[in-house]
């Protein structure tokens, strides 16, 4: 029977049955049977004490996790009595309210709860998402990021990276007026690069993993003038630099084209 109520768990079934009947089960509380006379099973119920429940402000309540009757004994009083019984076991067990839930389309089951006395609390859409961990964002340094002390002043460490090349953009110098920067890097002349869109033009310099908390503060660290963009590297890996906001990929990522 649980089987049918839930065929998407065929291979759990065995070892949850097992975990009952020995005491170890943290998902079922009881689990209640209903039977022919002559020993037929045609339904079951059960439930677990859980510490919410849509529409009450008890810390703990009997769930109705599973409640199933064959369909050749149905509209007979099985499932009545099985719930009857529940309700017995929650009262026994020092608790005044029993809770449940169907599927909002399910309205055999929405009008069996009701004809037994359940209240509806709440209707709700759940949603799940699939998520992956996502790498590191990468920057590309061609200039003064990639000294160790001006790494130690901006992120409070030592970055790792590897060599690799700038594609479509060529070098210059860009004067800095801004003195907390020229005091962090030491210099009055920071390199900057230009957006040509020519694949043959390259820049070499270290791409970085970094943490977007890191990339918020490199944000703070570049001078106006400067503009973050997405680029492709030399290696086929794409990577945050900053670049001329004068001559920067209007789209914000690069696209080239033919010398």
């Amino acid at each position: 029977m649980r089987a049918a109520l839930w065929p998407q768990a065929l291979d759990e079934h065995p070892s949850a049955i097992d975990a009952f009947l020995s005491g170890q089960s943290k998902v079922i509380d009881e689990a209640l049977v209903c039977e022919t006379d002559r020993g037929a099973l045609v339904g079951f119920l059960e439930l677990r004490v859980r510490n919410y429940a849509e529409g009450t402000d008890s810390l703990a309540v009997p769930y109705v996790e599973g409640w199933y009757v064959d369909p050749e004994y149905r509209l007979q009083g099985a499932g009545a009595l099985l719930m009857r019984h529940a309700e017995r076991w929650a009262l026994e067990s020092g608790y005044a309210e029993l809770a449940s839930d169907t599927e909002i389309g399910n309205v055999d089951s929405i009008a069996a709860h009701r004809a037994l006395g359940f209240e509806v609390t709440d209707k709700v859409v759940c949603f799940l998402k699939k998520i992956e961990e996502r790498g590191m964002p990468l920057l590309f340094s061609y200039g003064t990021l990639q000294q160790q002390d001006v790494q130690l002043s901006l992120f409070g460490r030592s970055l790792r990276g590897q060599p690799d090349e700038l594609v479509g953009f060529e070098q210059a110098r860009f004067a800095i007026e801004d003195p907390k920067v020229v005091a962090a890097s030491g210099k009055t002349h920071h390199a900057i690069v230009k957006f040509n869109g020519l694949k043959e033009s390259r820049v070499k310099g270290t791409v970085f993993e970094v943490s977007d908390r890191e990339l918020a503060r490199a944000d703070q660290y570049e001078p106006a003038g400067y503009k973050r963009v997405m680029a492709l590297l030399a290696s086929g890996k794409q990577a945050w630099v900053y670049a001329d906001a004068r001559f920067s990929p209007q789209s914000g990522t690069t696209s080239f084209m033919e010398e």
